[in-house]
C-alpha cells in the first residue's frame, strides 16, 4: 500500500467519520451513487517530496485537499472538524506509513452545490500538509 492508501484507510476507519459518512471516503471523485450523504473526497495538491543535495531524504510532506460533503452545512462542518482532528493527531502508523503531525493550512466553506446525480450537497474544504515516513 502507498501512503495515499494508508491515509484513506486512516480517515475511513475513524468512528466519527463512519458515523457521518459511512464508508464514503475516496480519492479523486465522489461515488456516483452517494447522493447527498456525508462523504470525504481526497485530492493531492502537492507531492511533497523533500530533497537534500544528495537526493530524496526520505521524509515526504504531501499537501492533500480534503473535501467533506454533507446534506447540510452543519453536517459538512461537523465532518470536516472530525477529519481535522484525525489529521492533526501525531505519531499514528497505518499500514506502512507513519503519520507525523498534519498541519491544516487552510479551511473554507463552499456553498451548496448540485451534483450530477441530482443531489444537493454542502462542502467544507481543508488543505492539509502531512509529514509522513514510510516504515
Amino acid at each position: 500500500m502507498t501512503w495515499a492508501d494508508d491515509l484513506k484507510a486512516r480517515i475511513g476507519a475513524a468512528a466519527g467519520v463512519a458515523a457521518l459518512a459511512g464508508t464514503r471516503v475516496a480519492w479523486f471523485e465522489r461515488g456516483r451513487g452517494w447522493k447527498a450523504q456525508g462523504s470525504v473526497l481526497l485530492n493531492l495538491d502537492d507531492d511533497g517530496r523533500l530533497y537534500t543535495h544528495d537526493g530524496p531524504n526520505g521524509l515526504i510532506q504531501p499537501v492533500v485537499e480534503i473535501d467533506c460533503f454533507g446534506p447540510s452545512g452543519a453536517e459538512a462542518w461537523a465532518l470536516a472538524e472530525t477529519v481535522k482532528g484525525i489529521c492533526e493527531a501525531a505519531g499514528v502508523t497505518v499500514g506502512a506509513t507513519k503519520f507525523l503531525t498534519g498541519f491544516v493550512r487552510a479551511g473554507r466553506t463552499l456553498g451548496p452545490e448540485d451534483m450530477p446525480d441530482g443531489a444537493r450537497v454542502f462542502r467544507r474544504r481543508l488543505l492539509v500538509r502531512f509529514s509522513i515516513e514510510q516504515v
